[in-house]
């Protein structure tokens, strides 16, 4: 079965371990994965890299998730990245936020990987 899986995918979380094993699984799956350990490193790498993707945590160094997709909605060329909310926080105010923000989707840790790759091709198929 030919993966729909974005190529290129920026990683953000302050949480170093699970950066590393994720990174990990995506490229078993033949994708391409930039990281960042928290918000302001996370905008200079999208911009840099301008990822086919980005799969950012809400809670990390500033500035946080919702202040980081605020940050590239504004600028038209980082604007329309599929973006997918990766967190701990699971209130459904917090989810509503991050949806109303912009993000294409939201899912909350810990979570399944094979419900993360579903959820990130059900996303490419949505935005490409």
């Amino acid at each position: 079965m030919l993966s729909k899986l974005p190529k290129n995918i920026l990683l953000i979380d302050d949480e170093k371990k699970l950066v590393l094993g994720l990174k990990a699984i995506l490229e078993r799956e033949g994708c391409t994965v930039f990281t960042a350990y928290n918000g302001e490193e996370g905008i200079l790498m999208a911009k840099q890299k301008m990822p086919d993707m980005i799969i950012c945590d809400v809670m990390m160094p500033p500035p946080n998730g919702f202040l980081l997709k605020r940050s590239l909605q504004q600028d038209k060329r980082t604007a329309s990245i599929p973006f997918i909310f990766m967190t701990a926080r699971t209130s459904g105010v917090d989810k509503i936020a991050g949806l109303n923000l912009g993000a294409d989707d939201y899912i909350t840790k810990p979570f399944n990987v094979d419900e993360l790759l579903a959820r990130m091709e059900a996303v490419m198929r949505r935005t490409k």
